[in-house]
């Protein structure tokens, strides 16, 4: 296995991997509290057969944005993993770390699946604070 420091590869700008990385994960946890503790909330909400046909769908549709936050977690492991092994390639004289450009095509879906995802929660927060 390669030493490779995250710390040191630039994506854009002044930002690294490593940066990049803490963000998801910050972001992530945060936002499993979140919808664990309004999820919870919901659940206590439901007293009849009315109030669990009414509340049903919006517990679900946390579930599944959860579902999907650690999808996008599983998919940021696999980037990584690919370019570890593509520098420790690299070092061993092999393919350079380049994605080939199905990958480049997957990355940028999830990247813009990433984003849609995180429009929903925010239109689901801002749902929660209406009611």
């Amino acid at each position: 296995m390669s030493n490779l420091d995250l710390s040191t590869v630039t994506v854009y700008d002044e930002t690294t991997l490593d940066h990049i990385l803490k963000e998801v994960h910050q972001k992530s946890k945060s936002k499993d509290l979140i919808i664990s503790a309004f999820i919870t909330k919901l659940v206590n909400l439901v007293e009849t057969a009315d109030s669990a046909a009414l509340l049903a769908p919006l517990i679900s549709d946390y579930f599944e944005v959860s579902v999907k936050n650690d999808d996008q977690l599983i998919k940021l492991a696999g980037i990584i993993q690919r370019i570890i092994k593509g520098t420790a390639s690299t070092e061993s004289g092999g393919d350079s770390l380049l994605l080939t450009e199905y990958e480049k095509q997957e990355l940028l879906a999830a990247s813009a699946e990433y984003r849609n995802e995180n429009r929903q929660i925010q239109t689901i927060e801002i749902g929660k604070e209406n009611v």
